[in-house]
């Protein structure tokens, strides 16, 4: 059997929407949904002598809501996707934790981009940034209005997005059936002088043609394997955060790399997926080198 899609909800309005997106994404991959709640008790250190104790009647209740809530997921699910199988699960933890434990089994983890015990109703501080980091799967972020006839857009820069995120950007493209935008910002030289030998040829149109060359290989052996997948690629100067930004309010999905694991500090999260997560007009997909 297929990995399953596995989405964390807590009953915030966001995770229902990550649950509806999730559930969207099993049926178009035909693979299971899993329902994951993470029930965190009232004393993080309750395993520890030295410290209070919940007491059963309360550790008895908060378990029955938790299970009352992903069951009421669970078919909520089935309803709105009879033909994907659907289970659900109460895990006992902080959410980043348990979602990346759980991603181990999966395809890909959604979750919403509010809610999940986050810092100032912001899922950027801690879930998602921990998911990047370390989720052993791609990382779906349900937000803003998907557009319903909008194409998928690749946040590209040839240097340092990994294949498996061009591969993934590909795949939904193919699974929903639309064209692929392949978006690159960059900030080329302002000036222009003449090119030597080349006569009147103008360093920036030297380099934009360099850029789009990169632009063209890193996405050449997706083209190959998904030919009826319509690529344009756009190179645009500006600030590459704020380009994507613009773009998502015309896409379904936005695409983007992540640099590497457990070193937060030269995650793209950062300096672009950051604030397309937190601005970005449909859900953001974020898919680790």
């Amino acid at each position: 059997m297929s990995k399953p899609i596995i989405v964390g909800i807590d009953g915030s309005a966001s995770s229902w929407a990550a649950q509806d997106l999730a559930g969207w994404e099993a049926a178009r991959r035909r693979c299971p949904l899993r329902i994951v709640h993470a029930l965190a008790w009232p004393w993080p250190t309750f395993h520890m002598p030295d410290r209070p104790q919940p007491k059963d009647v309360e550790a008895i209740s908060l378990l029955a809501q938790a299970n009352d809530l992903v069951a009421a997921a669970v078919e909520r699910a089935r309803h709105a996707h009879p033909t994907v199988t659907v289970d659900g699960e109460v895990m006992i933890g902080f959410p980043a934790p348990v979602l990346s434990t759980a991603s181990q089994t999966a395809t890909m983890v959604v979750i919403g981009d509010r809610g999940l015990g986050s810092v100032d109703g912001l899922l950027l501080g801690s879930v998602a940034v921990h998911l990047t980091a370390h989720a052993s799967c791609p990382v779906l972020v349900s937000r803003g209005r998907p557009h319903p006839s909008g194409n998928v857009l690749l946040g590209l820069d040839a240097k340092q997005t990994s294949s498996a995120a061009v591969g993934m950007a590909f795949e939904e493209a193919a699974l929903r059936g639309v064209d692929l935008d392949a978006v690159h910002a960059w900030r080329g030289p302002n000036i222009t002088k003449p090119g030597g030998l080349l006569g009147t040829r103008h360093q920036p149109t030297m380099a934009a043609d360099a850029e789009q060359r990169l632009l063209a290989g890193a996405v050449a052996q997706w083209r190959d394997m998904f030919p009826h997948v319509a690529v344009r690629l756009q190179l645009e100067r500006g600030n590459a955060a704020q380009v994507l930004i613009d773009a998502t309010a015309h896409s379904q999905l936005v695409v983007l790399c992540a640099r590497g694991r457990g070193d937060v500090s030269s995650l793209l999260l950062g300096s672009v997926s950051k604030p397309v997560l937190r601005h970005a007009s449909c859900p953001v997909l974020i898919v680790r080198r």
